[in-house]
């Protein structure tokens, strides 16, 4: 019992010249199977281009046959596929189609089947609405476009868009069709539209200043022809609007006292950011007045604590900016000022706490105050009147100075006072021991306090912006024999905090010296020989010198020969003035300063 049925891709409507596909489905409802199965259908006049399953001839079309050779058993069912394009002119077409075996069959009412459809003119009107920008801000400006297209097969006759905007602050006229507007509606019309795309209309919106959801409801439609798909027809667009954070700092000026840390209170918050996400970030004004901010609090309460560089006062102003996780901020501004505070003065020299009978004792006192304008007043409450005097050099600079007599031997209390200008004090106390100095009476070796020995000092110092040249002198009557023992060290200091002594390189009292290291290869150095160092000479110590080039006008110069020794209490030479007791004169300073003195060669020491 063979049967078949037949359906029709699209079903009821299909525009002129559009797409078909017939579908028919044979079945053996038995008992037996069969061998051979034969299907034909009568094709509607004015289809184009058809297409079917090899199995079948196409040569006598709109008469078509398909040979199943291959049979149908029994509850089994083929399909035969038929596509075509319809007709270019409207109407109705009806195809039939039929299927017939070898074998006798039962019932032959269900071996036909027809279906129908109508060709008529069709339009598919298609709809999208696009949002510009992708993120919407409150009270931010909105770009809507409706894209407009129209599918076919047809051209559309009277075309309407009707757009509903809600939820907006405002809406702008729009362009692209013939439009009128009423409130948050308008409607655009057009006579016809061909088949693809259409111009778009376009038009703005402000998103509302409190939030919330801005909802766009479009629809197209057209009066004729008849329009297949209505799904695409209409396009809702929901835009949800984002508000920005907020920060909120209460007053817009602040007072703190210099070197004191303040704390300042301040308020965030936004509907859309959980607070855990908001990130807060601080732009200082002036960098060298601030030393830190440093945010704290929770949740809508916050504290920022900003922190004055040590000693410095002034006002900066600050910004505070909250940031939420879309990149959307709000920021506030505050003027901080920072009072001036009286900071006391101190003492920066190393007391010289030595003296000797007959000789002169200088102690070079140096201070320092970190207020720039203070003027800084140096007296001393306590002072062995009899021998010594303080002189006040008005520069933040004193001289105690003076020579002690035989009954002067002992110790000696010193208090020096160095007061500011807002009276604030510092004080530095110690104790000068006077006493005899050391004589050598044994002959031959002293006569007169005099010993054949070398005796080393610094002949000339010259110092440019560029380089600097020390040049030692042998002015003893003995001579500096080429011994590894008698390698010594020279040093340069450039604005040292004191006069340098024995054993003091140039790191105790400055922050830049050059180094030489006289080797034994520079030696002998006999009576009255030179030895001139260079900066980059062969015996000049890169690995012990800091120096920045060029140096500063003003710059201070000193140099020592026969600096430092580790091993002795002389220096690596026994000089001359050290075996009969005379004083130490190994330590010259440049007269002048950098590039504000004529370098003249010094007179020779005694």
């Amino acid at each position: 019992d063979l049967a078949i049925t037949k359906t029709v891709e699209p079903p009821e409507v299909v525009g002129p010249g559009m797409p078909l596909t017939y579908t028919l489905t044979i079945s053996n409802g038995g008992p037996s199977p069969v061998q051979t199965v034969t299907v034909t259908d009568a094709l509607p006049a004015g289809l184009t281009d058809v297409g079917a399953p090899g199995y079948c001839n196409l040569s006598a079309l709109p008469a078509l046959t398909c040979t199943l050779s291959g049979g149908l058993a029994v509850g089994v069912t083929a399909d035969v596929l038929i596509t075509a394009n319809a007709p270019i002119t409207p109407g109705v077409i009806t195809n039939t189609a039929g299927v017939t075996a070898t074998v006798t069959d039962p019932d032959l009412l269900n071996n036909t089947a027809f279906v129908t459809v109508t060709v008529a003119e069709q339009s598919d009107l298609e709809i999208v609405k696009t949002i510009q920008p992708d993120m919407v801000v409150s009270g931010a400006l909105v770009t809507y476009t409706l894209h407009i297209t129209n599918i076919g097969p047809s051209a559309a006759q009277a075309v309407t868009v009707t757009d509903a905007i809600v939820g907006v602050a405002g809406v702008g006229s729009p362009i692209g069709w013939s439009c009128s507007q009423a409130g948050g509606v308008f409607t655009c019309t057009t006579i016809s539209l061909t088949v693809g795309a259409a111009p778009s209309i376009v038009f703005t919106a402000t998103a509302p200043a409190s939030g919330g959801v801005i909802t766009n409801s479009v629809v197209i439609t057209g009066a004729a022809p008849l329009d297949p798909d209505l799904l695409n027809n209409t396009y809702v667009l929901t835009t949800p609007v984002r508000l920005p954070p907020t920060i909120t700092v209460p007053f817009e000026d602040y007072v703190t006292a210099e070197d004191a840390a303040t704390v300042i209170t301040f308020t965030v918050g936004d509907p859309d950011t959980p607070f855990a996400s908001l990130n807060l970030a601080a732009e200082v004004e002036d960098t060298t007045l601030i030393q830190s901010v440093t945010f704290g609090g929770a949740d809508a309460n916050r504290t920022v604590t900003v922190t004055p560089a040590a000693d410095l006062y002034g006002a900066s102003r600050i910004t505070l900016t909250v940031t939420d996780d879309v990149g959307l901020s709000d920021s506030d501004t505050f003027t901080l000022t920072v009072t001036p505070v009286n900071d006391a003065p101190w003492f920066t020299s190393t007391p010289v706490e030595d003296a000797t009978v007959g000789e002169v004792y200088t102690y070079s006192i140096t201070t320092d105050d970190v207020d720039v304008g203070d003027v800084l007043t140096i007296s001393a409450p306590t002072l062995p009147a009899s021998w010594l005097t303080l002189h006040d050099n008005g520069d933040r600079t004193a001289l105690l100075s003076g020579a002690p007599a035989e009954a002067d031997l002992g110790d000696h209390l010193v208090e020096l006072l160095v007061r500011d200008s807002g009276g604030l004090t510092g004080t530095q106390t110690f104790t000068i021991t006077v006493e005899r100095g050391t004589y050598y009476i044994y002959l031959p070796l002293v006569t007169r306090n005099y010993a054949v020995a070398p005796d080393l000092v610094v002949d000339s110092i010259v110092a440019a912006r560029d380089g600097v040249t020390v040049t030692i002198i042998n002015q003893g009557p003995g001579t500096v024999e080429g011994l590894a023992e008698n390698e010594f060290w020279v040093d340069v200091y450039f604005d040292p905090s004191a006069a340098p002594a024995y054993n003091q390189t140039w790191p105790f009292l400055c922050d830049h010296g050059l180094v030489w290291g006289v080797a034994a290869s520079a030696l002998p150095l006999d009576p009255g020989e030179t030895l001139v160092l260079t900066v980059g000479d062969a015996y000049y110590r890169t690995d012990k010198s800091d120096v920045s080039w060029p140096l500063a006008a003003g710059t201070e110069v000193w140099a020592q020969v026969d600096a430092a020794n580790e091993d002795t209490d002389y220096g690596a030479v026994l000089e001359n003035h050290e075996i009969v007791g005379t004083p130490y004169n190994n330590v010259t300073q440049m007269p002048g300063s950098v590039a504000a003195a004529k370098f003249d060669r010094l007179p020779r020491k005694p």
